[in-house]
């Protein structure tokens, strides 16, 4: 499609589409737009790619007579400007975190090259909104046309073209808004930039936007055209294809340095320095906690898994303290055995099974665990919950030591200021902290002694195999000198 110029090089509009226009910018005559629907589904919208064939001519075949070529290309039609200073255009193409940075430090040292840091990121912020970041087809196609485009002009050094991809615009050819300048080491030194100080001083680029001010594109562009070479770095061209047209234009001299790294040192690399889109990879172990499977067979399939290196730690504890809690936590569900507590009456309709289920899935797993399978060995430890109560920071270390990880030092302030903490602050049903010493055997208060008798006769099993002792009467159950709770050691499966 071949736009049509207003008068005096003024802006176009083209119509096309009836949800796309396109606008013709001053300068340039060749375009290619691509409609695609609006991330958010609400309107249409459109980028348009700027193919650049700048309103300079190209017309070198005088210059050429020597080399044999000028009567061939200039009977041949539109002629093209040749690179006849030889200038060498270079262009780094890496990924993020594969050194680029470093590689174009060696380029950006040398007098006589001109050095870009990024350009190409004013494009992807421009055209690319920031919730889709170029992960498109669409916004590929855009990318590469406009990022080609703006490379070609860059190396031809002009700089003016640029100010299309930077926001906001540039006043009189100067901005501060130039991605990384600092970086470069002729934008950060004179004649473009004139900092207090000996004239051979090199700014550090932080110094660099805050010493020298505003950016003048004119001065910058003048250097580049001083300079025997133009070398850019870029992340944000995938591939090496992409490039074709540009390695193939007669105008350029164009080196490609493409720059690779072990795979596995980019990621270790990302991981550090973007810690927020990648908080994930950072994550050495996974740990998940449920009370939504029953017992440890039906893990088995897991546990036994090669590709997973799982670790079941069991938590149990007294079912008559599981009782008193829930009766607590649940109040609605639980409210015949709160009323059976408050009347001395065991309701009829009592479903006894709140309780039974609890004491059945403890014996069915605990004796699986006690048994120890081979399928189990090094995967499996049994915690009671009143054991880490009573001494959370031993126990702790304990279970850390079978994970095989080192304990942190954030877990162990964790555990002095949720086990020591005011028992006001641990109201909600969920929350943390606990005295958790004197929370361990609680539950002897909460609960009348004829329904512990009727908890110890329904999950007789199961108490005695967890060193959980019977309370023999009201006085015994009530007396805090006396534990119900047997010293055991029950030390993981290795």
């Amino acid at each position: 499609m071949e736009p049509a110029l207003g008068a005096a090089g003024a802006p176009s509009v083209l119509a096309t589409r009836p949800e796309v226009q396109i606008t013709a910018l001053p300068g340039q005559v060749g375009f290619e737009t691509l409609a695609a629907e609006s991330p958010l589904g609400s309107s249409p919208f459109s980028y348009t790619a700027i193919r650049t064939f700048t309103a300079k001519s190209f017309h070198t075949c005088p210059g050429l007579t020597e080399t044999g070529l000028a009567g061939r290309l200039c009977e041949e039609g539109p002629t093209f400007s040749y690179n006849l200073s030889r200038k060498t255009h270079v262009l780094i193409l890496a990924t993020t975190r594969s050194g680029s940075s470093f590689v174009g430090q060696l380029f950006n040292q040398h007098m006589d090259v001109f050095y870009l840091f990024e350009p190409l990121y004013h494009v992807q912020n421009t055209l690319i909104p920031r919730f889709t970041q170029g992960k498109s087809p669409t916004d590929r196609r855009v990318m590469l046309g406009a990022s080609r485009d703006l490379l070609r002009s860059l190396y031809d050094c002009d700089l003016y073209f640029l100010e299309n991809y930077i926001k906001p615009p540039p006043v009189n050819h100067t901005t501060d808004r130039v991605f990384r300048r600092g970086a470069s080491r002729v934008l950060c030194s004179r004649p473009v930039c004139d900092p207090p100080g000996s004239p051979d001083l090199v700014l550090e680029e932080g110094d660099c936007v805050r010493k020298c001010g505003l950016l003048n594109l004119t001065l910058a562009a003048e250097c580049c055209r001083e300079r025997s070479h133009v070398a850019i770095k870029t992340v944000r061209v995938p591939e090496v294809n992409d490039l074709r047209a540009l390695v193939e234009d007669p105008r350029l001299n164009l080196k490609v340095i493409q720059l690779v790294r072990d795979p596995r040192g980019i990621l270790a690399s990302r991981s550090e320095t973007f810690r927020d889109t990648y908080r994930l990879w950072r994550l050495c172990h996974v740990a998940i906690k449920t009370v939504r499977v029953p017992e440890v067979n039906d893990l088995r399939a897991l546990v036994e898994d090669p590709r997973l290196n799982l670790k079941v730690i069991q938590l149990v504890r007294d079912p008559r303290g599981i009782l008193a809690s829930r009766s607590e936590t649940f109040r609605d569900t639980y409210r015949l055995w709160r009323l059976w507590y408050g009347t001395g009456r065991k309701p009829y309709n009592l479903d006894v099974t709140q309780l039974t289920t609890v004491c059945e899935d403890f014996s069915s797993s605990v004796s699986t665990g006690l048994m120890r399978p081979s399928w189990l060995k090094s995967k499996y430890m049994l915690v009671r919950y009143e054991d880490l109560a009573r001494n959370p920071m031993k126990k702790t270390e304990e279970i850390y030591e079978f994970l095989g990880i080192p304990l942190d030092g954030h877990v162990a302030r964790w555990i002095q200021n949720n086990t020591r903490g005011d028992p006001t602050l641990g109201k909600h049903k969920y929350g943390t902290v606990r005295n958790s010493a004197a929370t361990a055997e609680k539950w002897r208060f909460r609960l009348s002694y004829d329904i512990v008798a009727f908890a110890q006769n329904a999950c007789q099993q199961v108490l005695a195999q967890l060193g959980y002792k019977m309370a023999n009467s009201e006085e015994e159950l009530k007396n805090p000198a006396i534990s119900l709770v047997e010293e055991r050691d029950f030390r993981p499966f290795l």
